[in-house]
Formats: structure tokens, C-alpha cells, sequence
């Protein structure tokens, strides 16, 4: 017998990110299964190591499900994401856009069909998937990911919008 009403979630982290988490942070939880819910509650427990997860180096957590009505299900996958920082109204690009050349970051920009090699500063908000971007780049600005012919990107190479 349990009561699903007070539950707890084990959820894994990356461990660039496991340094940012703090107990008693809110986190929001979803779940595939059920798309139109969203389950809140916070971590009681922090990572205390980092463990080996299939490819990846991830630190445990455990979170409180603050608003478990008795159906979020034992044993199932969700989604957990903890809100480390907030800012509105920033420029973020994938991550995979951006290249580095020692200190300097930079990235490919889409001018007239070729590509310009364009500096960029970053913003305080970096992680696995997205990088802000302070200056460098507008809203309206294309910058290439990646090539599908396994070319390298460089300066003025010519190139072809996909979307």
C-alpha cells in the first residue's frame, strides 16, 4: 500500500549543473503520459556524488512532489526542470552554434547565402543545450548549426538554408 498523494522523485542531473542545485529549490515536473499536468515540488536532497549513468556523469537528486494528487504514478519517466535562473527578454542560440577559438567565442552567421565568422560575447546564462548571447548577434541574425555534407564550417564557405 502506498498513498500517492505523498511522493518523491528521483531525478539525475549532469554534473555541470549539480553545483547550482540547493535544497528547498522549486522544480516543475511533467510527465509524457499525461502532457496537459504539470506536478510541482522542491528537492530535500541534494547530490552528495556523482555516478555513471549510461554515457553520462550525473548526481542524484530526491524532490518532494508539494501537489501530488494521486496521479503521478510510481516507477515512471518524467521530466524535472529546476529554474536556476531567470532573466526576460535575452538572445540565446543552441549551443552547438557556437565555436571557440581560445578565449574568443564566436560564431557562423548567414549573410547573402555565405557564412562570416561573427564574434560574440555570452551572457551569464550557459548550459548543456543553450548559450546567451550579451552582444554579437540581433534577433533577426541566422547562424548555421552545423554542415550535412560533414564539411567544416569556415569563413565565407557558401551554404544553403535548412530548416
Amino acid at each position: 500500500m502506498a498513498d500517492l498523494n505523498l511522493i518523491q522523485v528521483r531525478a539525475y542531473f549532469d554534473e555541470p549543473e549539480i553545483g547550482k542545485l540547493v535544497n528547498g529549490q522549486k522544480v516543475r515536473i511533467v510527465w509524457d503520459a499525461k502532457p496537459d499536468l504539470a506536478w510541482h515540488g522542491h528537492i530535500v536532497q541534494v547530490p552528495t556524488t556523482v555516478v555513471s549513468y549510461g554515457t553520462r556523469n550525473v548526481g542524484e537528486c530526491l524532490i518532494a512532489v508539494d501537489d501530488a494528487r494521486g496521479d503521478l504514478l510510481p516507477n515512471t519517466n518524467v521530466t524535472v526542470t529546476v529554474t536556476l535562473a531567470q532573466q526576460k527578454d535575452v538572445l540565446s542560440i543552441p549551443r552547438e552554434a557556437l565555436h571557440t577559438d581560445g578565449p574568443l567565442n564566436f560564431v557562423y552567421r548567414v549573410v547573402n547565402h555565405k557564412l562570416v565568422r561573427t564574434p560574440v560575447q555570452l551572457g551569464a546564462v550557459v548550459n548543456l543545450t543553450r548559450v546567451e548571447i550579451a552582444s554579437g548577434l540581433t534577433e533577426k541574425d541566422v547562424v548555421a548549426l552545423s554542415a550535412t555534407n560533414n564539411r567544416d564550417l569556415t569563413n565565407g564557405l557558401a551554404v544553403k538554408n535548412v530548416e
